[in-house]
């Protein structure tokens, strides 16, 4: 597999500047450093971050940086059990157990990451991938946290067959 190095600081601060002029977003510079810090140089998590805070009042941004962050970081901690883990379901169970972000969200995220991998043809796990966006295909609204764990024992038991 490979894997992006991270951008610079300098090289984010270029990348989100570069977004807010085109798509005409008005963000704090301050809040654009929040970004650039917490963001550890992951372009992805950056923009993801910038879209969730672009309409809010400039004193609930920062904090929303963070915990769109830390949701990135938790929903790839789950993803990472799932697709690249030892294949014990223990590994799974705990990252789940005291997961607290919002089920549909997190099944978003999921879907997102393994529908960009399926779309590459360089990746070698392409059946592991449609399996887990397979699992995730029903919208989590109904049950919420059950349904996430329920999905994700369903892919692992297909998975890890």
């Amino acid at each position: 597999s490979y894997t992006l190095k991270p951008l610079s600081d300098s090289e984010m601060e270029k990348l989100l500047k570069t977004v807010c002029h085109k798509e005409r977003i008005r963000i704090p510079e301050k809040i654009i450093e929040k970004i650039i810090e917490y963001s550890n140089g992951q372009c992805r998590n950056a923009l993801v971050s910038l879209d969730a805070v672009k309409d809010l009042k400039p004193e609930e941004m920062e904090e929303s940086v963070q915990k769109s962050i830390e949701t990135q970081s938790k929903c790839f901690e789950l993803l990472k059990a799932l697709m690249w883990g030892k294949g014990q379901w223990k590994e799974i169970a705990d990252v789940l157990k005291d997961f607290s972000e919002d089920p549909e969200q997190t099944r978003r995220y999921l879907m997102t990451c393994v529908c960009n991998r399926l779309k590459d043809s360089t990746k070698k796990d392409h059946d592991r991938c449609y399996q887990l966006a397979y699992s995730m295909r029903h919208p989590f609204y109904d049950n919420g946290i059950n349904d996430l764990i329920f999905a994700c024992r369903d892919f692992f038991e297909e998975a890890y067959k």
